[in-house]
């Protein structure tokens, strides 16, 4: 696997602006104190060539060299080049150097110029996303304290001058402006507070370190210092200090998180939050970013991320070896998940199966699996060689063209897993149901919900996969099932195959569950994964079902339906059956659904629970029997329940097929009738035509007898459209047309015609 390391060029600044020579015979890095010195010996060596041409006096001069000194300072907490007191302070040194204004105390307006950009709070260079830096605490007494990280706690260290590595914190930028900051045991710098007095605070750090990324406590500030009365410095005394603030914890007495400086004591004895800039005898919370070359980190190894737990344990004893999992302190789901890597069984050296690295999906997982292709059941001794470099921390940035960027990143060095099987002492797959509703191998009218019973049941089951429903007649899948845990109150032994749509058309169908799909209630949960190694599952296993089709069949097409039949109105995908409900006026409702909320049964022999279709002008109208009322399907706005009214009122219907029929008021995108259950007091709203929940099958019901209720149906039609009707009783002699222009002798039948030059319906 090809890695990438980062060579910016970068500039390490000095942790004193005027450069002392004695301190640099003192500093291990002498390659690094080389370049600083060439920096400043370059800026000598210059002001010594404008002399030699210049009429400046030497006093000017060598205060402008001291200024450009401070002014070609680089780094965090420093102005940058783009910045106006930059441009400023430059322009300052560069008058000076030309000393054409005699009248002028040029040695004066440089010290005024020095000041003013030594005070400057804007333009200031902050820390850059990616690389790394030295937290170094600036005294007043002059003493320097490193932040120095290490696996538990971070500790203060006298700074020596000299960039440290071990000790540097990978920076990165959040979207809210704030930094954080990662140290190299991978954990993550926040506020500390290791006073007793800090009792108030719950939530608080005794360490100055999470293991995991909190946004709560690990963003955090970074600002150039300022000044309040706990502040013994002018401005320009702090040029270069930083500050870091956030979150301290919980006041549990104001209700309310607090926040505070990193702040320490100027003797280095210990370190809090505060709510004050100090930096005086006793305090500070001056802060110096020293910036850590790339090339200073190429002797890190990279290969050392490494889990903090694995389990099953390494070099334990299990019945079965079929899932591992391995825990990090941190994790990046860019992991090596194509390899297969080998299970070999160490006294033969042979492989006995394979497996591959997944990472858990659980939002900011720390997870990642180790799963084998088979179980391992057979007794003895078995070792699963990890390669390096297949898992990462979280240090991987993807960038814009998706590629990746691993040069901050550490991954794992190889290692070995080694487990004894005993063996299984008894199949697991033995999980079997008690009874199945409708019974395996019956006829049945229809087909759309399987109810397995269980003694016991975990709700951990496979619910994503869909399930093939075949014609063994024809081999062929005509719709899936999916498994549901029926969640009753204090959990459910039943277990339900719910069809996508019902099956009505005859014929004989299997459905084939897999082993594993379905397990008892020994699963144990850890909040985010399961133990399955006491749990037994089910063993593959077919049901079968001749579907002999309902005795009175759905309507198969809109030319089928009567004006004067019945008709009672289910979900075709098993979603319920749609009826008015007295305690309900004025909506639709919904019953016999898979949702508890809504299973009650409908009686079909009610009128409530049976439609007219009615066909007017060329306009469909739907209406409830029992309720003498128009169903309108409200405009999608959220959700909105689908209502009864009075008024006539039109509606779309859409032939989908599959003896299926849609329902629409307004035909607009979203505004077809729906069976939503999920919505407890919105249960047929309106969404999609393509959802399951909008497709609908009518069944003729020829025992009830709608005559009157048509007929009056219709008359409200009528009047609503402004075409009047008439019985062939009130018929005089007048002359009718058809609508096409034909003139009708004799009695009219039933229908729209023209009679003495108006539109009217014959009943």
């Amino acid at each position: 696997m090809k890695r990438r390391v980062c060579r910016a060029n970068s500039f390490v600044t000095l942790i004193v602006p005027i450069i002392n020579l004695n301190l640099f015979k003192s500093m291990r890095k002498s390659t690094y104190l080389f370049s600083m010195l060439a920096v400043a010996l370059l800026s000598v060596c210059t002001a010594t060539a404008r002399t030699s041409e210049d009429t400046a006096p030497a006093a000017v001069l060598e205060r402008a060299n001291q200024a450009e000194e401070v002014l070609n300072l680089r780094g965090v907490g420093y102005p940058t080049t783009e910045s106006a007191t930059y441009t400023a302070f430059a322009a300052a040194i560069a008058e000076a150097r030309a000393y054409e204004n005699a009248t002028t105390d040029y040695v004066a307006a440089l010290e005024t110029a020095e000041t003013a950009y030594k005070s400057a709070t804007e333009g200031i260079q902050m820390p850059e996303a990616g690389k790394y830096y030295n937290l170094v605490m600036m005294t007043q007494t002059g003493a320097q304290w490193l932040l120095s990280p290490s696996a538990d706690d971070v500790s203060l260290v006298a700074f020596n001058g000299v960039p440290s590595a071990a000790t540097a914190f990978e920076c990165r930028a959040n979207a809210d402006g704030t930094y954080s900051f990662l140290s190299p045991q991978s954990k993550w710098f926040r506020n500390h507070s290791k006073y007793a007095g800090v009792s108030w605070l719950s939530g608080s750090s005794v360490t100055g370190l999470d293991d995991t990324y909190n946004e709560q406590y690990c963003n955090i500030t970074v600002a150039r210092m300022g000044k309040d009365d706990k502040t013994e410095a002018e401005l320009d005394e702090l040029f270069g200090y930083m500050t870091l603030f956030s979150c301290r914890g919980y006041d549990s007495g104001k209700s309310s998180y607090a926040s505070g400086y990193t702040v320490i004591k100027t003797d280095g004895s210990d370190y809090d939050g505060a709510a004050n800039l100090y930096y005086n005898a006793s305090h500070t919370v001056a802060v110096r970013f020293v910036e850590v070359a790339p090339e200073d980190l190429e002797g890190t190894a990279k290969n050392t991320f490494v889990y903090t737990e694995v389990s099953p344990a390494n070099n334990s004893e299990v019945e079965t070896l079929s899932k591992i999992r391995l825990t990090y302190p941190v994790c990046s789901e860019s992991i090596e998940y194509e390899q297969a890597i080998d299970v070999v069984n160490t006294a033969t050296s042979e492989k006995v199966t394979q497996g591959k690295l997944y990472w858990e999906d659980y939002g900011n997982s720390t997870v990642v699996t180790f799963t084998l292709d088979a179980p391992v059941t057979a007794a003895g001794t078995y070792s699963i060689t990890i390669p390096e470099g297949y898992i990462y921390d979280d240090k991987i940035v993807w960038n814009d063209d998706d590629t990746v960027d691993d040069s901050a990143a550490t991954y794992n060095p190889e290692f070995t897993l080694t487990y004894t099987v005993s063996g299984t002492a008894t199949p697991k797959n033995t999980f079997t149901y008690l009874s199945v509703s409708p019974e395996n191998n019956s006829e049945v009218e229809s087909l759309s919900k399987i109810n397995l019973t269980y003694s016991a049941c975990s709700e951990s089951i496979e619910y994503y996969e869909p399930i093939a429903v075949i014609n063994t007649a024809t081999s062929e899948k005509v719709t899936d099932a999916y498994l549901y845990w029926e969640d009753y109150y204090g959990g459910s032994p039943v277990v339900t195959l719910t069809l996508d749509a019902e099956i009505v058309t005859p014929g004989t169908y299997s459905i084939t569950v897999p082993e594993g799909y379905i397990y008892d209630n020994n699963i144990i949960w850890d909040g985010s994964d399961y133990d399955d190694t006491a749990a037994t599952y089910n063993p593959e296993f077919t049901l079968t079902y001749t579907v002999t089709g309902p005795a009175v069949p759905p309507v198969a097409s809109l030319s089928e339906l009567s004006n004067t039949m019945a008709y009672t109105i289910k979900n075709a995908n098993g979603f319920g059956t749609i009826y008015y409900d007295e305690a309900h006026s004025g909506m639709m409702w919904l019953g016999a659904s898979s949702n508890s909320n809504f299973s009650r049964d409908v009686d079909l022999t009610s009128k409530n629970a049976n439609w007219l279709v009615i066909l007017f002008n060329e306009q469909y109208y739907l209406y409830n029997v029992g309720a003498a009322q128009f169903v309108k399907v409200n405009a999608f706005a959220g959700s909105v329940n689908t209502s009864l009214q009075d008024e006539a009122i039109a509606i779309t219907v859409q032939e989908l097929g599959d003896n299926k029929f849609a329902f629409s008021t307004t035909g607009g995108e979203k505004d077809w009738m729906c069976a939503s259950p999920q919505i407890s007091d919105k249960p047929v709203c309106q969404w999609t035509v393509d959802d399951g929940g909008c497709a609908w099958r009518l069944t003729p019901n020829a025992e009830l007898d709608v005559t009157a209720e048509s007929a009056a149906a219709i008359e409200k039609i009528a009047k609503a459209t402004g075409i009047r009707s008439i019985t062939n009783d009130a018929r005089t002699d007048v002359e009718a047309f058809t609508l096409d222009g034909r003139k009708v002798a004799g009695k009219l039948q039933r229908g729209l015609y023209i009679v003495n030059g108006k539109k009217v319906f014959v009943k």
